[in-house]
């Protein structure tokens, strides 16, 4: 038996044997049995831990993305509760959340970030109005119904009801006492900004987790 064979050459040479003389097309296949064997045994435990790890991950994420909106609304919840509490909104604030729906998700951050532009400017005006030696009254008194009637709409109770003396002072033609109730009303402002703009980026992030943001009602509190 003469067998003259050569299986593999670094320069890739095709393969070349013989048996008895004569070439053997099969030998070439029952060569590679043995080769193949022991690469499906070092791949194939890739592959299925492969498999493993990927179900594992999209698993990890599913329950992760769970906890964040859960998180989100637990957070927006206990805050929201405390800013009820406190009388900075009422449930002006909560009749605005439930008409945010679907096709208007942001509805109540574009309201509530209108409401900060606007008494941002109602609250230079009234400071332009009052530097000045003779004070315009009426001038003055519009502009605070003006900034009483956009809190009401959304719902700024304190800021809102430190409007009230800041009427009378008008009328009373006081401009010491205005001074005073401007005072009061710029830091009732600054308090209520910090929360509504502390509750909009918790609106945000459940947005963001793809959820509805919770309604709540002064019952709830």
């Amino acid at each position: 038996m003469d067998i003259n064979c050569a299986v593999l050459t670094p320069i890739g040479k095709p393969f070349e044997g013989r048996r008895n003389g004569a070439l053997s097309p099969h030998f070439p296949l029952l060569a590679l049995f043995p080769a193949l064997r022991l690469l499906s045994s070092l791949v194939l435990p890739f592959m299925v831990g492969g498999i493993l790890v990927f179900f594992t991950v999209v698993l990890a994420v599913k329950v992760r993305s769970r906890g964040r909106r859960s998180r989100c609304w637990r957070l927006y919840i206990e805050f929201a509760s405390d800013v009820f509490r406190e009388g900075f909104l009422d449930n002006q604030y909560t009749q605005l959340l439930q008409l945010q729906d679907e096709n208007e998700p942001k509805f109540v951050l574009q309201v509530g970030t209108l409401f900060l532009e606007d008494s941002e400017k109602l609250l230079n005006q009234l400071r332009g109005i009052l530097d000045k030696q003779d004070v315009d009254f009426e001038k003055l008194d519009a502009c605070v119904r003006k900034l009483t009637g956009s809190s009401a709409s959304i719902g700024a109770n304190r800021l809102k009801n430190v409007c009230m003396p800041f009427h009378n002072c008008c009328k009373k033609g006081s401009k010491e006492g205005c001074l005073k109730c401007l005072q009061q009303v710029a830091q009732e402002y600054l308090l209520v900004k910090s929360k509504l703009e502390t509750l909009f980026k918790l609106e945000k992030q459940i947005l963001a987790a793809g959820v509805s943001v919770p309604v709540l009602s002064l019952q709830q509190q």
